[in-house]
């Protein structure tokens, strides 16, 4: 290779990265992942939250993944490039879109009703507010049963006490 100032002049133009997408960390997280170009020696990402403006970033070619915070239903899109001396790749896409619901990890003996009732399961809005749905059965029927326990992020700052209806 023929070098200018310690830089190599002929390096190839670097291939696209192959990227792929999925959401995960309990629908907070879009997790973007590409293939390692051997020539690249950065990346330039590009992303955006439901059609909205492009976020730009770069990070070094030892990087092979990029995390997106997001909310429930929302689509995030990303661009990977590959980048070195000689120039700069075309961009790999990859979109993903953030479930609605998670599901409530039920306890004490609670399960789902069934019989065409909603599932037990929760969400919680770009607004921060969490909301549940679904019927459930069969569990433990005294003061201060836990009957779900969400996950951090999800959980409120103070104590908060239910009024429930049991039947049998």
């Amino acid at each position: 290779a023929t070098k200018l100032n310690s830089i190599d002049v002929d390096l190839p133009l670097p291939g696209t990265p192959v990227v792929t997408g999925q959401s995960t960390n309990n629908n907070q997280t879009a997790t973007f992942s590409w293939s390692l170009v051997p020539s690249a020696t950065s990346y330039l990402i590009q992303y955006n939250i439901n059609g909205g403006s492009w976020q730009n970033a770069t990070v070094d070619n030892r990087t092979s993944s990029y995390n997106v915070s997001a909310y429930r239903n929302d689509t995030v899109s990303i661009r990977v490039a590959a980048n070195n001396s000689t120039g700069t790749s075309t961009y790999g896409l990859a979109t993903t879109t953030m479930g609605s619901w998670l599901v409530c990890p039920l306890q004490n003996g609670w399960v789902d009703y069934g019989a065409g009732y909603a599932s037990s399961g929760f969400t919680k809005t770009s607004n921060e507010v969490v909301y549940f749905k679904g019927l459930i059965k069969s569990g433990t029927v005294t003061s201060g049963t836990v009957l779900c326990t969400l996950p951090v992020g999800y959980r409120p700052t103070d104590v908060l006490v239910f009024l429930t209806g049991t039947s049998g």
